[in-house]
């Protein structure tokens, strides 16, 4: 197990390692963007982030929701990482909503899919491959091109899913200044559908 995967088990220790690696000048052209256009949405920003995971794997956003105090949506289907992200985000949580459902139109019941747990404890691929989860299940076989995986290898649930708009009303929110979607294929779903106007 490396650092960064140990740092995960105590998300306080993640954030300062985090915070130090900007310091001593890691940054990428995704940190340099969102550092240049997000101070300019105000002191008070709201967002909606959608496939939010556990908070911590692979999130370019969560630095910048933290140090800026912003209020917002998080946004996870898959129970397991839904659970991790509510105890992630628990020391911040009274400027957050947590939703368990998928971001889709129309809204609606839909399948879901990640790989089983057994597959993810038995398998040395990279652990970010191995958390993807998404309604598509030909992504998942993407993700997993040149390993041995069999259709028993990925689980599925029925989850709700509900649209923009309806995940603004349940969480009280009435505009959001900026969203962060990672949806594993399933973004023009939502660009194509959502009532910009509203949001």
């Amino acid at each position: 197990m490396n650092l960064t995967e140990t740092l995960r088990r105590w998300p306080r220790a993640f954030d300062l390692a985090r915070t130090a690696s900007r310091i001593f000048g890691r940054h990428d052209s995704l940190y340099l963007s969102l550092k240049s256009i997000l101070p300019k949405l105000g002191p008070d920003w709201t967002f909606l982030q959608a496939g939010a995971h556990d908070g911590l794997r692979n999130d370019p956003f969560r630095e910048f929701i933290l140090s800026y105090g912003a209020r917002g949506i998080l946004i996870e289907p898959w129970p397991r990482f839904y659970d991790k992200l509510r105890e992630n985000y628990r020391h911040v949580s009274d400027k957050l909503s947590f939703v368990r459902c998928a971001l889709t139109y129309p809204a609606g019941n839909v399948e879901f899919h990640s790989f089983t747990e057994e597959f993810v404890a038995s398998n040395a691929l990279d652990p970010i491959v191995l958390s993807t989860a998404g309604i598509h299940h030909s992504h998942l076989l993407k993700q997993v091109q040149n390993a041995l995986i069999n259709t028993d290898s990925i689980a599925s649930m029925t989850v709700p899913g509900l649209c923009v708009e309806d995940v603004m009303s349940l969480s009280g929110l009435d505009h959001i200044d900026a969203l962060f979607f990672d949806l594993e294929g399933h973004e023009p779903n939502i660009l194509d559908h959502m009532n910009f106007a509203a949001v």
